[in-house]
């Protein structure tokens, strides 16, 4: 009986992800065929996002374009997991068949901060980011303005990622390593 529960069940998360998918594409999205938008699916201007054909969003990942130049382009086959997060100003462009783990957060702006003004007034910087094809990129990484990540590239979990990765090259950050004592610390 568990069994044939998680059949219907299984049937079920699929017509579901496919009305999201048909919803997106009504409010604009461009998307391929069989393409599957898990629940929670969020895309901010969907008119401004392009996907290829099979792609899948995980529930809860969520496409936030700021702006109306704002772009987003998806080639075909890409996944990407659940609580993704694209930030975007400019533009983000994935090849195809890449591999977007959960929480991966894109952002291609950061926010100018000199001192003689609030924070809040000063705007953006921000430039594209170009991710090539049959890339992987793990669990918790971020991927920063202007950054452009090579075919057939790791992006290992937990990576902050600030400069460009040659094709085919594995990019992680260090282990973790003590950085203080609290004990020490001025009270």
């Amino acid at each position: 009986m568990p069994g044939r529960l998680w059949k219907v069940l299984d049937r079920i998360r699929l017509v579901r992800a496919r009305i999201n998918t048909y919803y997106h594409r009504a409010l604009g999205a461009r998307v391929g065929a069989k393409c599957l938008f898990g629940n929670g699916v969020r895309i901010e201007r969907p008119w401004n996002v392009s996907c290829g054909e099979r792609c899948v969003l995980e529930p809860n990942v969520w496409l936030d374009l700021a702006t109306d130049q704002a772009t987003v382009s998806l080639g075909k086959r890409v996944f990407m997991g659940r609580g993704a997060h694209l930030l975007v100003t400019d533009g983000i462009t994935i090849g195809d068949h890449c591999l977007i783990g959960d929480g991966v957060v894109m952002s291609d702006h950061k926010h100018n901060h000199t001192p003689d003004e609030l924070i809040e007034t000063q705007g953006c910087n921000s430039a594209k980011i170009q991710i090539g094809s049959d890339v992987l990129i793990c669990v918790r990484a971020v991927i920063l303005q202007g950054v452009s990540i090579g075919d057939g590239a790791i992006v290992g979990p937990g990576a902050i990622v600030t400069q460009d990765v040659a094709p085919y090259s594995i990019v992680g950050t260090p282990p973790a390593r003590v950085l203080g004592n609290r004990q020490t610390l001025p009270k």
